[in-house]
């Protein structure tokens, strides 16, 4: 999400509730009339700077959504791991007759110790 000076305090709030770190950094207190207005208005009316606003709530907002992100590779990532066959499963079924020692092996050996 981009936030610009003409959006909604309503509309970032709604999609990123933890953007109330930033107003309560600059002491912007929102009631209820508060959400209905632009970033531009409420740094306005807080004498807040605009550009130094919309920087650090994008950084926020860009920060929430990599978390997001992570967690969502986070939780395929586990999907994968219970999908993947176990190793038991997926190894061939070997008995110990198999492990034995080919007869043309024996013969190769049996020559060389002349």
């Amino acid at each position: 999400m981009k936030v610009r000076k003409n959006t909604q305090i309503k509309k970032v709030y709604e999609r990123f509730p933890s953007s109330d770190e930033v107003f309560s950094y600059h002491s912007i207190e929102l009631d209820d009339d508060g959400f209905e207005m632009t970033l531009e208005e409420i740094t306005a009316e807080y004498d807040v700077d605009l550009e130094e606003f919309l920087v650090e709530l994008q950084t926020h907002i860009d920060e929430e959504m990599d978390d997001e992100e992570d967690e969502e590779d986070e939780e395929e990532f586990d999907e994968d791991d219970e999908d993947a066959p176990s190793p038991q499963a997926a190894a061939p079924n070997l008995d110990d007759a198999s492990l034995a020692e080919s007869p043309d092996d024996e013969d190769e050996d049996e020559g060389n110790d002349q």
